[in-house]
């Protein structure tokens, strides 16, 4: 068998300087030997190649666990498109690794052997999940081949005997809705195939169902045997899949998945996880008792090996918090959110009062006076303790000179007799509707009285007219700061 090799320097050295910073941060942080960051975000500023830099994060991963000898490197890229994450993952892969295309749904890896292999990328398992088909089930039917393998493991638990004509229609109806014999076949064709590969999992299987069912119990729910031969019993005898078991075939369907997720996920060793666009399934994040997705995805980040090793977790976003939240805004707190991704990252709630604590000193700070000379120290404080498990990179900063986005220009704004005229006469209409001094407006564009909508100087200059103020003064006829419609109209001007 051959060993899994990759270049690191060579993959580092394809980046831009600021991507290579970045990468190299953060590996330094999650492999740090007194103060190791299991989980670390990377936050650069959209478009600034965050794919990339995650590229270089795994093959330092790789060619670090290589060289104390691990022989085996399980990475999974959680996105939450699936054809984004299939392009992505061909991204990610340093050169002489091939993606697991093999791989789609945790719900399908008792079929794959993540191990060793002949050929170049041994021994690296690099594939793409989404948390829709793989870790929130909700009452989905899934692909027929999940609904196969599902068939497979309940086939080998339960017996053939149970599986007869109606038990099988659970498992293929929808697949050939007409055709009873092509449906029957297809799924027979798919569990003989199946048969071999999960034999050493049925155990693994069997055992995740009756702690299924044991959490059914506790929630006086019945037993997905109880279901199951309910629904076989209202099949008996009929002609087409009645209405009324839909909803608990859904059910049935979807609680197998999870099982058959469990045991997919059990047989993984996760050296790397990367959360793509992670604000996207935040709620992964935090574990809930009654979030079976969350609770499966802690299994991911929290794996640790059996010399200790732990899952390190990257976190990529371009999506920035803002500073603050008002009650007009949708989309959550930002505030809290950030904190609860902090939570995430630090996994020491000691670690996020102290950073909540800074933050609310800072806040005082900026705006006290007498507190505001601490505002430095403070932003410093605070600073040190999130460069540990994040990092950011915008534009401006993407350059020593911090010029990036910079152009030096130099304008010739020149100022005209009638430029003073209209500003004049802004005004007086402006004092006449009594509103205040207008000349930011005069500064921002031509003919304000025009073209501003919206404002509410305008608003009232048009209740002046209705209200006869201003006509009979003509203070609306054209000329310095008025355009005359019919002149506009006809192309005159």
């Amino acid at each position: 068998m051959t060993e899994s090799r990759v270049d690191a320097e060579a993959v580092l050295g394809d980046l831009k300087d600021f991507q290579r910073r970045t990468a190299e941060w953060a590996f330094q942080r999650m492999y740090d030997e007194e103060d190791p960051a299991h989980r670390f975000l990377v936050a650069d500023e959209v478009g600034l190649g965050k794919t990339h830099v995650a590229k270089g994060v795994i093959a330092q991963v790789i060619d670090h666990l290589g060289s104390i000898g691990d022989e085996r490197h399980d990475i999974v890229y959680v996105c939450s498109n699936a054809a984004i994450a299939r392009q992505n993952v061909r991204k990610l892969a340093p050169a002489g690794i091939e993606p697991r295309e093999d791989v789609g749904r945790l719900t399908m890896l008792p079929l794959t052997r993540l191990d060793r292999k002949e050929g170049a990328g041994a021994g690296v398992n690099l594939f793409a999940i989404t948390p829709g088909t793989s870790l929130k089930f909700g009452r989905n039917f899934g692909q027929f081949e999940e609904r196969c393998l599902a068939y497979a493991f309940l086939r080998a638990h339960w017996g053939p005997e149970v599986m007869t004509g109606p038990a099988r229609w659970i498992f293929w109806y929808g697949v050939a809705r007409g055709d009873k014999r092509s449906g029957d076949r297809r799924l027979r064709e798919k569990e003989r195939e199946y048969r071999g590969k999960i034999t050493g999992l049925c155990r693994t299987f069997a055992e995740e169902l009756d702690a299924k069912d044991q959490a059914r119990r506790e929630d006086g729910q019945p037993t997905l045997r109880g279901l199951f031969d309910e629904l076989v019993e209202g099949l008996k005898w009929k002609r087409s899949f009645p209405d009324h078991l839909t909803y608990k075939r859904g059910e049935f369907i979807a609680e197998v998945r999870r099982v058959l997720a469990t045991v997919g996920i059990n047989g993984l060793e996760p050296d790397l996880v990367i959360l793509d666009e992670f604000q996207r399934f935040k709620d992964l994040l935090e574990p809930e008792p009654n979030n079976f997705a969350a609770r499966l995805a802690h299994q991911l980040f929290n794996y640790t090996e059996r010399g200790g090793r732990h899952t390190r977790t990257l976190l990529l976003s371009a999506t920035p918090y803002r500073v603050y939240t008002t009650a007009a805004d949708e989309g959550g707190d930002h505030y809290e959110d950030f904190l609860n991704t902090c939570s995430f990252l630090f996994k020491d709630e000691g670690r996020v009062d102290r950073l909540r604590q800074r933050l609310a000193g800072l806040r005082f700070a900026l705006t006290s006076a007498e507190s505001f000379s601490n505002a430095q120290a403070i932003c410093d404080e605070i600073s040190e303790d999130l460069r540990g498990v994040m990092t950011r990179t915008e534009r401006l900063a993407a350059t020593p000179c911090r010029d990036g986005m910079l152009v030096e220009s130099k304008p010739e704004a020149t100022v005209a007799p009638d430029d003073l005229r209209a500003y004049l006469r802004i005004g007086d209409l402006a004092e006449t509707v009594e509103h205040h001094e207008p000349t930011e407006y005069w500064k921002s564009a031509p003919y304000l009285v025009n073209f501003m909508e919206g404002y509410k100087l305008k608003e009232a200059l048009k209740q002046s007219v209705v209200d006869g103020q201003l006509a009979d003064e003509g203070r609306l006829d054209p000329g310095p700061g008025l355009l005359d419609w019919e002149e506009v109209e006809a192309y005159r001007c």
